[in-house]
């Protein structure tokens, strides 16, 4: 083995760094310190928040893309390294104070295209469609800009064959973004 071979790498893991390859016409809109949800299709798409950490100062010349790197806490250890993700920059006007963000799966539209929602209604135990008016959509997030309230529950899973007023069973309650 020749002395240019390295035996292992040395990697941290908490935190942990995703990378993406920006474009030149859209790294002028990123900052140092911006926002940003890393969705891990692989680990049932949890998802991770983290900060744009460096931004490169030149572009990869074969790509003509900035290898942007986020920082994301991993307490628990769960992201690996290699790990697919996908990633959702937000701009000054989603992170303002009074936003709502669901996932965009979580939408469905009616035959006269209008979005709507099913939210669990925990005291009733009863799923409840609810009429939403949607603004920005940054990369799976989506905007609401009214028909929800950031404490209540909306179903993203199977919300496909449910019915208005249909009875559910609430097995793991998880917090969607709401900013």
């Amino acid at each position: 083995m020749g002395t240019d071979v390295p035996v292992y790498r040395i990697a941290s893991l908490n935190p942990a760094y995703a990378e993406i390859s920006v474009p030149e016409t859209e790294i002028g809109k990123l900052k140092v310190g911006q926002e940003a949800l890393v969705v891990v299709p692989t680990l049932n798409r949890q998802t991770f928040s983290g900060i744009v950490k460096i931004i490169p100062p030149v572009a990869d010349p074969q790509t003509r893309t900035f290898s942007v790197k986020i920082l994301v806490d991993n307490p628990n250890y769960v992201l690996k390294g290699g790990m697919i993700s996908e990633v959702s920059l937000m701009n000054s006007d989603m992170a303002a104070p009074k936003t709502l963000s669901i996932p965009s799966q979580a939408i469905l539209k009616s035959p006269d295209e209008k979005s709507y929602v099913f939210v669990a209604n925990l005291d009733k135990k009863e799923a409840q469609r609810r009429k939403i008016s949607v603004g920005r959509v940054q990369g799976e997030a989506v905007e609401v800009l009214n028909g929800l309230q950031n404490d209540e529950w909306i179903i993203v899973a199977g919300q496909h064959k449910l019915r208005d007023g249909q009875k559910i069973q609430v097995s793991d309650k998880k917090l969607v973004s709401s900013k």
